[in-house]
């Protein structure tokens, strides 16, 4: 394999997403008991408790989420700082609006994942774009998968990185 080979296979499923901090909180940073609900979509129902997020309604992500495949790394950020990392698990079509309906303010989604090996961050978006060789002030859209030429880690180093910028940056 090369290392053109080797970038495109790390980069594969890399996605930043942009979400409410409410809708963040209350599905991503704390987990959802969907045994609560009596109407939860197939494929989300188990024992535990989960972390859920969709991508957003449109045309534009549509081809994002044809590419989102579990294991893959997603990086949420709001307001300027990236709160969370975890691996995409299991997708769903959520053609019924369950999350609409039960989980998020003023969001749509018909794709809905589950967020697995979740790692509480803080990053400021700066030194993220800087991992990926975005300008300083940059933002992402609400879903968008890293390109593969800005990738040079593997997701798990990626992930590391923000823990250790988070473990040193704590006290700020």
């Amino acid at each position: 394999m090369g290392i053109a080979d080797a970038r495109r296979c790390m980069s594969e499923h890399v996605f930043l997403v942009h979400c409410l901090p409410s809708d963040f909180e209350e599905t991503v940073a704390t987990t959802v008991n969907v045994n609560a609900f009596t109407d939860t979509p197939s494929g989300l129902e188990g024992d535990a408790p989960i972390r859920l997020w969709g991508a957003p309604t449109g045309s534009n992500n549509d081809s994002y989420v044809d590419q989102m495949k579990e294991g893959g790394l997603v990086l949420f950020h709001t307001n300027g700082v990236f709160r969370g990392a975890g691996d995409i698990g299991v997708m769903i079509e959520d053609e019924s609006g369950w999350a609409n309906t039960h989980l998020w303010e003023d969001f749509e989604s018909d794709h809905v994942f589950t967020v697995r090996e979740y790692t509480d961050i803080s990053v400021p978006k700066a030194a993220v774009n800087r991992i990926f060789g975005y300008s300083d002030g940059y933002t992402p859209g609400k879903l968008m998968r890293v390109a593969d030429t800005r990738v040079t880690n593997s997701t798990a180093a990626i992930k590391l990185a923000l823990q250790k910028y988070t473990e040193k940056h704590e006290s700020d």
